[in-house]
């Protein structure tokens, strides 16, 4: 690699001449004396400070868009922001849709009118790479082609609302979904079929199941449509909007922009019942629909996006609190398209697989310990919600001294345990009749004292009460592993104690297999 002593500094404003450099240090010195902000920590900083003081000055406010920032940090050299306006008549098109061809297309910060309102200003804000010369001539002609942007989303709009949504869906029928699994149409119907069973599954009201299902079916209709041909990021949003427009229910319009969502990481969940049953429905279909023809991701590669798919699932159901067993919707999707026999078995199958993956990384985000997490998910997922509480609930008590110094004793319990099956005492009930030494005597009556407390504390998802209760079997169990011997020769001694452990560990590893845990 060749070295040089000379640099340039800003392309229009540095000067025409080569810049000496020294050294390093020599270097952010001369190349800031031609115009050029070197250091792309300053130039953010420098860039959202000229943008807040512009939208200060034009009485609105803007919000900060990372992305967006960091796009123009590197896109200018010498930072100046500018403000510009457009005909407040655009304003009836649908906020969202001027949001992105400001942002999206023209790299601007649109203006809101207060930090907690989602109405617009008829303003802009964009970034020049110079200074201030002539800026009255820049923002001119970066509101000329603004305004012709703005003109083809009125036009979109207008266009698109002289017929209904649902006209739209006719045209389903000509976009395909995916060269096997048929159009998007058909993927329609699918939806259709699969929200009403899902719906029904969290238990919403007959009135929200019927918007789930019209949302279903409209929830595809703005893909056809002028502006999301154009603007396929506002996908789902105008869907919303234009039935509203024609006074559609509200509650199915927000289910049609809600079932999107999240659409990337960090982004909110659908939180209404009919847009929580869609989202589900979309998700679940796709992710059944790929998996049964053997498209499944391998390593790195996602081409279509199934990881995102059902972390959304997953995210769905967790931040809303949702009980439901996953198995089943999973079931409901695989069904949709005819699947039976094994050809159905093994795409469950591979669906829970991927599932179960996609908790284990909610979890490693939730910064839970990688044996905790194992023996949550040994003890299964069916129920993500039901899992992520158990696993929040064990992480807990781990870091607790009283249950810190019993989980030794329930491992080697559960490993003892363990040599049950090869027995046949796995099956076998407790007799206490066999009973030969104090110790397993003691162990039982505890056992039997607090089964029941324990288990009521499972059922109602009290796990921490569960924990904080198998604490009072550590004395009895040290006691029985300290002074009896379960390998004897007796065989139905033997067996007995083997079942003794065996009930439990069944106890004990129903939130959790604590044989997974390192201790």
């Amino acid at each position: 690699m060749g070295r040089a002593t000379t640099t340039r500094g800003h392309r229009v404003l540095g000067p025409a001449e080569p810049i000496p450099v020294k050294d390093a240090d020599d270097y952010f010195v001369k190349v800031s004396s031609g115009w050029v902000m070197v250091d792309q920590i300053v130039r953010k900083q420098v860039i959202w400070q000229q943008v807040t003081a512009e939208a200060a000055r034009l009485g609105g406010f803007v919000r900060r868009d990372e992305d967006l920032l960091e796009e123009l940090t590197w896109l200018v050299e010498q930072p100046t922001a500018f403000a510009g306006s457009f005909d407040p008549a655009f304003l009836e098109v649908p906020a969202e849709v001027l949001v992105t061809t400001m942002k999206e297309h023209q790299r601007y910060f649109p203006v809101y009118k207060a930090e907690d309102s989602d109405e617009l200003l008829p303003y802009f804000i964009g970034i020049r790479n110079g200074g201030h010369e002539h800026l009255d001539i820049v923002r001119a002609g970066n509101e000329k082609v603004l305004a012709a942007r703005l003109s083809d989303a009125r036009f979109f709009w207008d266009e698109d609302r002289k017929q209904p949504l649902e006209a739209f869906n006719a045209k389903l029928k000509e976009a395909v979904f995916q060269e096997k699994l048929g159009t998007q149409f058909e993927r329609v119907q699918r939806l259709v079929r699969l929200a009403r069973p899902i719906s029904q599954a969290l238990g919403l009201p007959p009135e929200q199941q019927e918007q789930a299902a019209r949302a279903a079916w409209l929830c595809k209709a703005d893909l056809m449509t002028r502006m999301v041909f154009e603007f396929p990021e506002v996908q789902g949003y105008m869907g919303k909007q234009y039935l509203l427009a024609e006074g559609g229910d509200p509650a199915v319009a927000e289910a049609i922009y809600e079932h999107y969502l999240p659409r990337w990481a960090g982004d909110a969940v659908a939180r209404t019942g009919p847009g929580i049953a869609v989202a589900l429905a979309d998700k679940l279909d796709t992710l059944a629909g790929y998996f049964s023809i053997g498209l499944i991701p391998t390593g790195s590669e996602d081409p279509f996006a199934l990881r995102r798919a059902a972390q959304g699932v997953v995210q769905t159901l967790v931040e809303n609190g949702l009980r439901v067993d996953l198995a089943h919707l999973v079931s409901l999707a695989i069904e949709q398209y005819g699947l039976s026999g094994e050809a159905a078995v093994k795409t469950h199958r591979d669906l829970m697989d991927f599932f179960r993956a996609r908790v284990k990384v909610l979890l490693e985000q939730r910064e839970i310990r990688y044996d905790v997490i194992d023996a949550v998910l040994a003890a299964g997922c069916r129920d993500v919600t039901d899992a992520v509480n158990r696993a929040e609930a064990l992480a807990a008590v781990m870091k607790e001294p009283e249950f810190a110094a019993v989980t030794g004793a329930f491992k080697r319990v559960a490993n003892l345990a363990g040599k049950a099956a090869p027995s046949g005492a796995a099956e076998a009930e407790v007799d206490p009749e066999l009973f030969a030494e104090p110790a397993e005597r003691e162990l039982y009556g505890a056992f039997v004292e607090l089964r029941p407390p324990m288990k009521q504390a499972y059922e109602a998802g009290e796990y921490r009460e569960f924990y904080r209760l198998a604490t009072r079997l550590k004395a009895p169990v040290d006691h029985f592993l300290d002074t009896v011997r379960v390998n004897v020769e007796d065989e139905r001694v033997r067996a007995n104690r083997y079942a003794l452990l065996h009930a439990l560990v069944g106890l004990l590893s129903a939130p959790a297999d604590l044989s997974k845990l390192a201790v």
